[in-house]
């Protein structure tokens, strides 16, 4: 579950308890990052596999009124979709069009029926050999140059997202390949080109609020997105309103009435394009709603609640400058971690540790899953907040800090 502890905590300000509905088990590589079998939730409930059985089993506690709902990760929402519309139909989105919030593929050509801007695409079934897989992939490949390859459903933090520069690469893609939560058809898409935005937004009844705009600071690495940070972009900015505009026109035609979402977006010197749509909750372990709440006064799941409760969501804007840094690991084995340098920068405000240790010597951070630890900065001088990011970098580099006893 995605964000699940932050989530509990800011539920819990409003005097709400949280339940938690297991519909799936996930990957055992995954299942340590996004686990919340030890959070204090109200109550834990596993699914029987049947619908019908699932609603009947939730309706019989009376001792909770269940007021909303939500999908908790991107490899729940066809079957959460389903299970909320019988729970809840007038707080639920349609489950006839999950598709076109949990498929890729589906999205982007909902968006080219509606006119909106769009990725060229092709699917590749799954169930095709290898070689089918890597001769339709190259193919797409001579025909666009630039592309990348995914899987269609199923993923999450840019794990198995590759883009390849010959057809050797294609072949070590499809030959490695190990699905996240569950196996899907591939996606191949024309690589957008330009800055990567983030989305996160609250809907109720169609109604949408947005809580937050971010830039993703990625570097390629052979055909593999690392990510380095996220910045907030300040609401004033022009770039706010064009990214806020596009995001809301797919969320309305991809059907994501209800609940929360995180859009990915970016900005092509042809206008935006459409990544992908994650019906749940922000996840960074909720920092990234986290930096919004210290800024607006408001996140994702505060707007929910307000605009649940018909409530006037605050209109705050607090003059600082905000980046939530990446470590990633690019020493290998630790076995601990020392942060009293990290925790004397100016602009420090609080981290995560994701990754207590490391026990592969040859390893080195990819993706979201495999990072050491988020680190959210906050200063109202940018240059300030610019140095201490540098530092970590140079900090991460050295990998110093990781301390191999």
């Amino acid at each position: 579950m995605i964000s699940a502890e932050y989530l509990i905590q800011q539920c819990k300000e409003f005097n709400y308890s949280t339940i938690a509905f297991s519909t799936w088990k996930s990957n055992k590589d995954v299942e340590h990052y996004f686990d919340y079998t030890h959070l204090p939730f109200a109550k834990i409930i596993k699914s029987s596999g049947n619908l019908q059985k699932d609603i009947d089993y939730v309706k019989s506690l009376e001792q909770y009124d269940i007021i909303a709902g939500f999908t908790g990760t991107d490899g729940a929402i066809n079957y959460g979709e389903q299970f909320l519309q019988k729970l809840l139909p007038k707080l639920a989105n349609d489950p006839t069009t999950s598709d076109h919030r949990s498929n890729k593929f589906a999205m982007n050509d909902v968006l080219k029926k509606h006119q909106l801007p769009y990725l060229k695409q092709e699917k590749i079934d799954q169930n095709l050999s290898d070689d089918q897989k890597i001769e339709q992939a190259f193919a797409f490949f001579q025909a666009y140059k630039n592309i990348i390859i995914k899987p269609a459903a199923g993923s999450a933090g840019s794990v198995n997202v590759f883009s390849p520069q010959n057809r050797e690469c294609i072949l070590i893609y499809f030959k490695n390949f190990k699905a996240l939560y569950f196996s899907s058809d591939f996606l191949l898409q024309e690589k957008a080109i330009g800055p990567e935005y983030y989305v996160n937004c609250a809907s109720y009844k169609g109604q949408h609020y947005v809580a937050t705009i971010g830039q993703y600071v990625k570097t390629e690495v052979k055909g593999i997105f690392e990510y380095g940070r996220l910045d907030a972009v300040e609401k004033s900015s022009p770039q706010f309103s064009a990214i806020r505009t596009y995001a809301l026109e797919c969320l309305n035609v991809l059907g994501m009435l209800n609940g929360l979402s995180h859009t990915e977006i970016i900005m092509t010197n042809n206008g935006p394009r459409l990544i992908e749509l994650n019906p749940r909750i922000s996840g960074l372990h909720g920092y990234v709603n986290m930096m919004t709440k210290r800024k607006y006064d408001v996140d994702q799941i505060s707007a929910y609640i307000n605009l649940l409760e018909n409530k006037k969501i605050p209109n705050i804007n607090r003059p600082v400058h905000q980046r939530i840094f990446m470590f990633k690991n690019k020493k290998g084995y630790y076995n601990d971690i020392d942060l009293s340098v990290i925790k004397r920068l100016d602009s420090y405000v609080i981290h995560k540790i994701v990754k207590p240790k490391c026990e592969n010597h040859n390893e080195e951070s990819q993706n979201v899953l495999s990072l050491v630890m988020f680190i959210l900065l906050e200063h109202t001088d940018k240059d300030i907040l610019e140095r201490d990011c540098d530092f970590l970098s140079a900090l991460e580099k050295e990998g110093s800090c990781l301390i191999d006893h």
